[in-house]
């Protein structure tokens, strides 16, 4: 069984036409963090996984391989529509540290659990 959880080949099809200078500007990461991914020299950490299939409309369990539909019904945040909370307590930071430290799978576990909280509005 192989220790790599993240599949270069999705990546490198899920960017399409999209650049590396264009995605590192959309991530907040270096270039050379991308080539290195799509070389497969290195493997991108859980929480870059989440936020490279974020700002590339697919599945984060895709992205590593799994046999799962492609696409997500994620929204791609910007900066702008970053959520808060309105004490300002650091709640949203903790809230994304402990989503980035669950598996590509509990990550749809969770969307779909919200997805069904908003429908149910």
């Amino acid at each position: 069984m192989s220790d790599h959880v993240f599949d270069k080949d999705r990546f490198r099809e899920a960017m399409g036409d999209m650049s590396i200078i264009d995605l590192s500007l959309k991530l907040g990461c270096p270039k050379s963090s991308i080539s290195m991914y799509l070389s497969g020299q290195r493997e991108p950490s859980k929480m870059a996984i989440q936020l490279i299939a974020l700002n590339l409309g697919v599945n984060p369990a895709w992205l590593c391989g799994l046999d799962v539909p492609k696409y997500s019904n994620a929204k791609i945040i910007s900066a702008e529509e970053k959520p808060t909370t309105e004490s300002g307590d650091g709640l949203d930071r903790e809230l994304i540290k402990r989503l980035m430290s669950l598996t590509p799978e509990e990550i749809m576990k969770v969307d779909a659990f919200v997805q069904g909280l908003l429908a149910s509005r």
